[in-house]
């Protein structure tokens, strides 16, 4: 995980890739060689919320939800069937 560890706050959402992961963060965008899932363990707890199979997002860095998307830094998330009560929680 060397190769892509840094501040988690600098983390806006991370993308699934079969066994590798893409990290879109502040200065752009980095591909490791590791599985989501393992990557979430790790992350914060109620910081990073996983959205769909293949996307967890920082929950910090959530600009809009409308129907069964998130927006962020311009990308757009789809929300998972699996994860829409969660996702519904955040809005309260």
């Amino acid at each position: 995980m060397e190769c892509c560890w840094f501040g988690a706050d600098f983390i806006f959402l991370v993308e699934a890739l079969g066994n590798y992961f893409k990290v879109f963060h502040q200065s752009g965008m980095m591909i490791c060689p590791e599985k989501i899932s393992e990557l979430e363990e790790r992350l914060a707890q109620g910081k990073f919320l996983r959205v769909h199979k293949s996307y967890l997002v920082n929950t910090a860095k959530i600009q809009t939800i409308e129907g069964n998307r998130i927006k962020i830094d311009g990308n757009e998330i789809p929300i998972g069937q699996t994860y829409r009560a969660e996702v519904s929680s955040l809005l309260g």
